[in-house]
């Protein structure tokens, strides 16, 4: 299992998003396989709104807003601060918490920050959060990439995301899991 980056790592990864802009790249049409793809999953793994939904490296908060709109009560954290004020500036303080001490002492505590994963690390990471029957997928697929430089592989990149994604999940460029919470836990 990785260890999360140290502060100086943090540093760097959260200057490299300040100097972008996550809210126009996912609004690309380049991006649309992984759009998509995402919201096939969380469609196909959330229960019905209005659950609660914990959108943890949420970015500016699409994904967010789409499962608010649709009734689900979310909680979105990211390390990024410019992320934080597109997505919803009254969570900056919960933020600034986990920043700070690496968990949020008046809330649940997480030691995650942005890291790669390997699948199967994930998988036990999600585990042993005490979620059972995890599942961990690959997003994009393996033509993912290739549709952000041709928008026109969209649908070839979509189909084989869907195939790709349990087969082989280290082809994505993101990865997503999936837990249940056991009853009585």
């Amino acid at each position: 299992m990785q260890n999360p980056p140290e502060s100086g790592h943090m540093d760097g990864l959260v200057a490299i998003y300040e100097a972008g802009d996550e809210d126009a790249r996912m609004a690309d049409a380049s991006n649309r396989v992984e759009w998509e793809r995402t919201l096939d999953l969380l469609d196909r793994w959330l229960p019905p709104a209005p659950a609660r939904v914990l959108d943890i490296g949420g970015g500016p908060g699409r994904y967010a807003q789409r499962l608010q709109d649709s009734g689900y009560l979310v909680t979105l954290l990211d390390p990024v601060p410019k992320h934080v004020e597109q997505a919803r500036p009254e969570v900056c303080a919960h933020l600034l918490r986990i920043l700070e001490h690496g968990q949020d002492t008046e809330g649940s505590t997480f030691h995650q920050v942005s890291y790669n994963h390997d699948p199967e690390e994930f998988r036990e990471e999600v585990a042993m959060a005490g979620l059972a029957d995890v599942i961990v997928v690959g997003v994009e697929g393996p033509l993912g990439t290739e549709a952000r430089v041709d928008p026109s592989l969209a649908d070839a990149a979509i189909a084989a995301a869907r195939i790709a994604e349990t087969r082989a999940p280290h082809f994505s460029l993101h990865l997503l899991a999936r837990g249940v919470k056991g009853v009585g836990r």
